[in-house]
């Protein structure tokens, strides 16, 4: 009889733990996507941002010093991801896309999709440079 009952505690555990594992990896997955959009939007805005700035104030002619020494303020207060190269890249993105194309894109990028999928047209090209740009600032899927 104990036997038994041991046998429907585990059986019924091994279900529920399969139910929940199911639940947490779907939502593990949502939020790697949500996050990942919401970086990609970011890093448009951080080199939207700079590119305006230094127009605006006609400091483009020395933008890349003041760049190497941004990137130090950066990196010293929220650590990686914040290179002068990558700086570079996110100002050359938000000159190449426009808002509205980034906002698009990036609820659309998925690490696992970005990785698997073919460069079919443009859009495909576009999530795949965004896909390895933010996988060279330490965003994995």
């Amino acid at each position: 009889m104990k036997d038994k009952q041991n046998d429907n505690i585990v059986m019924y555990s091994e279900e529920l733990f399969a139910g929940i594992a199911q639940i947490i990896e779907k939502s593990k997955k949502k939020a790697a996507v949500f996050v990942l959009s919401e970086a990609t939007l970011m890093y448009w805005q951080l080199g939207d941002y700079i590119n305006t700035h230094l127009r605006t104030n006609q400091r483009t002619e020395y933008g890349a010093k003041i760049l190497a020494t941004l990137s130090q303020q950066l990196t010293n207060v929220f650590g990686k991801g914040f290179t002068y190269t990558a700086l570079t890249r996110m100002c050359k993105i938000a000159d190449t896309f426009k808002h509205e194309t980034i906002a698009t894109l990036s609820q659309q990028l998925s690490w696992s999709q970005n990785r698997t999928q073919n460069m079919k047209n443009k859009q495909d090209n576009t999530a795949n440079l965004l896909s390895n740009f933010l996988n060279e600032l330490g965003y994995e899927g």
